[in-house]
Order: C-alpha cells, then sequence, then structure tokens
C-alpha cells in the first residue's frame, strides 16, 4: 500500500515535481550514445510538427519521446505522454468515470479525450507510413481499475465484429468501450487506432523514490554533490518547460548529452594520518600476538582540483575548489568486542566560476557550500582471528549550497545510515567480507539500500 504523499506542498506543486522528475529521468537515455532516444520534449510538442494542427490538440501531452529522428516526419517511433499524479490518495484506482469525466461545459477535456486529441493529431500526419509507430501513453502513480484493463485487452484481442459474425466482447466491456469512445469523440474506425496505439500505466514510482534514482544515477557520472547537480539539471527542464521556449527538443547534441556525459580525470586525494596513542610500527611476527587497549589518531584528508572541469558545462568530474577534512578516530577493545568512531568535518573553498557563459547564464558565477560534519562508529565481535561481525553507523549534517550568495535550503544534509559487516576467511591467504546498509533518518537523498561483497587477500598469512 502506497504512503499519502504529504510534504507541505499543494496537490498542483506534487504534479509538477512529479512531471519535473519523470521528464528528468527520461531524458537521461539521452547519454547512451547509441540508444534509440533521440529526443525528448516537455509541454507540447514543437511547432515544426504542429503545422496544420491546432495548437490545443497538444494541451495532453506532458512529454514526448522521439526514437530514431527528431521530428514527426524522421522518427520511426514517437510516444505521446500524459502524466498524472495524486498525492493524497495514491491508492485510488482510475475508473471508467475518472478517465471520462470532464470539468468543461463543452466536455472535451477529460483525460480520454485528450488522449484522442494528441493521437490523432501526431497519426494524421504519420498513418500513410505503417513503419513508423505512434503510441499515447498515460502515465499514472495511481492503479488502474481492472475493469478497464479487461475491456481494452478484450477489445484488441477480440476480431472485428460483421455480418456474418458478433462481437466476442462481453456485454459489460462493451459498455465500458463505449463510454471511453464516446468520451474521446471519435469514430469507430479512429477509436480502434487509438486503442491499438494506447498503453495505460498505473503504479509508477513516487515523486520520492524518482528523485532518490536520479540522485544515484547522477552520483555515478560525477564525484560532485548529486544533489546539487540535480537540482540545477531540474532548473533546466523547467525552463524548457516555459512558454517561451517554444517547446524545443532536449536531443543528444544541445541537450542531456552535452549537460551529462563526460571522459577525463577525477580530482586527486590525499590522506595525511597518525596515531596519537597505541599502535606503535612492529614486526609481523609480534603483530599476530599483540593485543589492542585504546587507540586514538587523527587524519587529513585533501581532494585537490585536478579533475576534468568546463564551467560551462553543468556536470564535471571535478569540482573546482579544493576541499579539507580533518578527522579524529578512537578504537578500543574489550576482549572479543572492538568499538572504533570517527569524527570529521568537510571543508570547502569556493568555485569561483560554477556553470557560467553559457545558454543559461551569460556571466560568472560562484557556488559555495556550508561544512559537513560526519560521524561513523562500528561495534565488532570477533568469533576468531579473521571470522568477525559488526554493526556500522554513521550520520552527516549540514552541507548547504549557495550560488552567487542565494542559499538553496534543499541542500541542506541531514541523514543516518545502519548497516552490518560480516567476515569470513576461506584460506590461509583469502578472506570475504559482505556488507548491508540502509537509510534510517532521512531529510534528503540517502534513501537506498546497499549491498557489497569483497575478496580480500595477505601476502603474510599466519606465522607459523
Amino acid at each position: 500500500m502506497a504512503l499519502p504523499d504529504f510534504s507541505g506542498a499543494r496537490p498542483s506543486n506534487a504534479g509538477d515535481s512529479f512531471h519535473e522528475l519523470w521528464a528528468l529521468h527520461t531524458a537521461l537515455a539521452l547519454v547512451e550514445s547509441r540508444g534509440p532516444l533521440t529526443a525528448v520534449t516537455v509541454e507540447g510538442i514543437p511547432a515544426v510538427d504542429s503545422v496544420g494542427v491546432k495548437d490545443d490538440a497538444w494541451n495532453g501531452v506532458d512529454c514526448g519521446l522521439y526514437f530514431g529522428g527528431e521530428t514527426f516526419d524522421s522518427a520511426n517511433r514517437i510516444e505521446l505522454i500524459q502524466l498524472k499524479y495524486s498525492s493524497a490518495n495514491p491508492d485510488k484506482n482510475w475508473t471508467v468515470a475518472s478517465l471520462t469525466a470532464s470539468t468543461s461545459t463543452t466536455k472535451d477535456n477529460s483525460v480520454m479525450r485528450r488522449l484522442a486529441d494528441q493521437f490523432i493529431a501526431a497519426h494524421i500526419q504519420r498513418r500513410n507510413d505503417p513503419s513508423k509507430q505512434t503510441v499515447v501513453r498515460f502515465i499514472t502513480n495511481r492503479p488502474i481499475s481492472a475493469q478497464i484493463t479487461s475491456a481494452l485487452t478484450d477489445f484488441l484481442a477480440s476480431p472485428p465484429p460483421n455480418a456474418r459474425r458478433k462481437s466476442r466482447i462481453s456485454k459489460a466491456n462493451q459498455a465500458i468501450l463505449k463510454k471511453l469512445r464516446k468520451a474521446s469523440g471519435l469514430k469507430v474506425t479512429d477509436f480502434t487506432a487509438l486503442c491499438r496505439a494506447l498503453s495505460i500505466g498505473g503504479g509508477e514510482s513516487s515523486r520520492f523514490a524518482l528523485r532518490e534514482q536520479l540522485i544515484i544515477a547522477i552520483g555515478a557520472w560525477t564525484n560532485t554533490n548529486s544533489r546539487t547537480q540535480l537540482d540545477d539539471l531540474l532548473q533546466l527542464i523547467r525552463e524548457h518547460m516555459m512558454p517561451e521556449s517554444s517547446r524545443d527538443r532536449i536531443t543528444k547534441e544541445s541537450g542531456a548529452e552535452d549537460h551529462l556525459y563526460r571522459s577525463g580525470l577525477v580530482d586527486s586525494v590525499f590522506r595525511f594520518s597518525v596515531n596519537l596513542k597505541g599502535g606503535p610500527t612492529m614486526p609481523v611476527q609480534k603483530y599476530m600476538t599483540w593485543k589492542q587497549k585504546v587507540l586514538l589518531g587523527t587524519s587529513l584528508k585533501v581532494i585537490a582540483p585536478t579533475g576534468q572541469y568546463d564551467p560551462t558545462k553543468l556536470i564535471n568530474w571535478g569540482t573546482n575548489r579544493w576541499s579539507f577534512k580533518p578527522e579524529f578516530a578512537y578504537s578500543q577493545r574489550w576482549q572479543k568486542w572492538v568499538l572504533d568512531g570517527y569524527l570529521g568535518v568537510w571543508f570547502f573553498t569556493t568555485n569561483s566560476d560554477f556553470w557560467s557563459r553559457n545558454t543559461y547564464y551569460s556571466g560568472t558565477r560562484s557556488q559555495t557550500q556550508d561544512p559537513i560534519g560526519s560521524f561513523e562508529g562500528h561495534l565488532s565481535y570477533d568469533f576468531k582471528p579473521r571470522l568477525w561481525a559488526s554493526l556500522d553507523g554513521n550520520f552527516w549534517f549540514g552541507g548547504k549550497t549557495s550560488v552567487s550568495g542565494i542559499q538553496n535550503p534543499l541542500s541542506e544534509q541531514n541523514n543516518s545510515r545502519l548497516g552490518g559487516t560480516f567476515a569470513v576467511p576461506i584460506t590461509k591467504h583469502q578472506s570475504l567480507k559482505f556488507s548491508y546498509s540502509n537509510g534510517t533518518y532521512i531529510r534528503f537523498g540517502g534513501n537506498y539500500q546497499s549491498v557489497s561483497a569483497a575478496w580480500q587477500y595477505s601476502w603474510f598469512g599466519n606465522p607459523q
């Protein structure tokens, strides 16, 4: 059962947020240079594909997807997407009544009517070429009534009736199809074509799940703050949604690939550490019999801005700033129990040339980030040498970002994760380690599960 989506936003704002996130999530496929998706539009269809078509025919198109070409003439497949999101009633079914309900006096703005209008507008331009496919998709986080699914499936599976053959569609499904066709305003032939092109999908991910998926995907391409990059990419989508954008396409050349794909070196990372108490240097033979008591240490991690960086691009491998993390460490053993703790703070210098001198901002702007405090702890138990298990946890907070002095409060981090680790020896020199973690307290980002496995090899083994 899905939980109501309450975050202080009005339902319309929640729907807009879902629209932006869904559009960006889909546009990321443009990064794949050999992928079939070639262009994405938001809020309608470009004027070049609207010649001879009433402009209000595209009112129901929240996103347009082009495959194999960037226009109706060149694309071998287009998908016209209508998105609907409910924040208060995510478990409420879409029924025949809700699909056909109209709020205008002319009865022409129902979901079904808008799906029909956008299909016919595209179908008229493409129907003479059977190799060109037109798909109309209705995507929502709410489930679809089984009655609607049954009626459409029954309709597509049944041969058309004629003078000698009666319809094989049940009377109940015939009644549903009659209501859908009436709401669409189409004749039987065009309604049949619409049903063959129609895809109705319920149970889409919530806007929060989409945001987490995007954070993880963007984080795989850059070592900078993926939450900040996500907010900036969403701003790019919003700009394409503005009326003055003329419904421009986002393409491989002008859109996602230009903003996201990078190849180059990352920033250099250095770490300096020293023991303050315990753990003196010793030969291997002595180390194998050494008994740990209290260990204290400190370290300084430095990230130098040596990675690939282009200030005109939003996503970069490099950060164009220095980062410093002083950290204090504590470890103590009680027989087979070991407690480890780490307390540190990230400090960042100013990125003086952040996403500047491009189509979206002609001048130069800077980005700053507040310090991020972090704590990490481990409580482990040694069953025998090299066979151990631990409970792991961390917490980090802070990190608000500002661009040219304007702070973004949504970029603040205040999260915690818990997990466990288990290590088991398999030979004298080898062992396996398995880890699991999950978000426990999440303000923004980090709400995902992580599972990892590692193979370890020691050249020393157990001395004889």
